[in-house]
């Protein structure tokens, strides 16, 4: 099956890691941009791609910073 392929499974790593890297970048320039609302959404995001990836305790720490704006 293509999903158990060594290769693919690295694109999906890849994808996550990019999507990782895209939304801290994100949070990072709307917070230093003083632009709460799209900060909150792009941590919101990141959140979940951290979740998904198990990475709990990231993930809710994201959520808490969220809380905070």
């Amino acid at each position: 099956m293509a999903s158990h392929h060594p290769r693919a499974r690295h694109r999906r790593r890849r994808a996550h890691h990019d999507a990782f890297v895209a939304l801290e970048e994100a949070v990072a320039l709307y917070d230093r941009a003083a632009m709460p609302y799209e900060s909150a959404r792009a941590r919101l995001m990141l959140a979940e791609q951290l979740q998904s990836s198990g990475e709990i305790g990231a993930a809710v720490a994201e959520l808490d910073a969220t809380m905070r704006i």
